[in-house]
């Protein structure tokens, strides 16, 4: 497991992955350690995050994986057009986003659901972990982007499978598994690459 924190950011240990190149692998961990940063300053409080998996997928598999899996109930979807294209999700479970508004509101609450503010704040947050991450990756590519707001979704599989369908039947996934060490909360970031994004990322593999 290779822990990312604000104070560690420069001495990451090697992630667990599979048909991805070192280069790939820290470049993502880079990435990754800009946003803890950016959220850091947010919550005024130092974040750590493990990276615990990190592959490049075809996605028929990762579906059959995901598509049944009860876990993960909410998640964010954003659009990516420029340089690099594609769609990126972030899917984590109920108590993950209950967990990441208390970081946010900075009190707890006990609700089964979430109210309009409270979903705003963890559209928010989320919006700076996803923008950070894409901000600082292009950055290390010299390539240009534009991101469309992050949507909340419920079931995100579904939505997930829906685009899949759509627009990448035969394509491949980059699918990174992290944890927030302070609160222990899940997520899984799904990055959707068009084919031309996908040949551009062809040395890393």
């Amino acid at each position: 497991m290779a822990i990312l924190s604000v104070s560690n950011a420069d001495h990451c240990p090697e992630v667990k992955h599979s048909s991805v190149t070192p280069l790939f692998d820290g470049l993502f961990k880079q990435s990754l350690d800009y946003s803890v940063r950016q959220l850091s300053r947010l919550f005024n409080t130092q974040l750590s995050f493990a990276l615990i998996n990190l592959q490049a997928l075809p996605l028929a598999l990762v579906l059959q994986q995901i598509e049944d899996d009860k876990r993960f109930q909410n998640g964010v979807h954003s659009q990516i057009s420029g340089d690099l294209a594609g769609e990126m999700f972030l899917f984590f479970p109920r108590e993950s986003a209950y967990r990441l508004v208390q970081l946010g509101l900075k009190r707890s609450f006990n609700s089964p659901f979430l109210n309009r503010l409270e979903e705003s704040v963890l559209n928010e947050l989320t919006n700076i972990l996803i923008n950070s991450f894409w901000e600082n990756f292009s950055r290390k590519l010299n390539t240009r982007w534009w991101f469309s707001p992050p949507a909340t979704l419920h079931r995100p599989q579904n939505v997930l499978g829906r685009i899949v369908r759509e627009k990448h039947p035969e394509g491949t996934v980059f699918l990174a598994e992290i944890l927030i060490i302070n609160t222990q909360t899940p997520l899984m970031l799904f990055f959707l690459p068009s084919q031309e994004t996908l040949a551009k990322f062809a040395p890393f593999f």
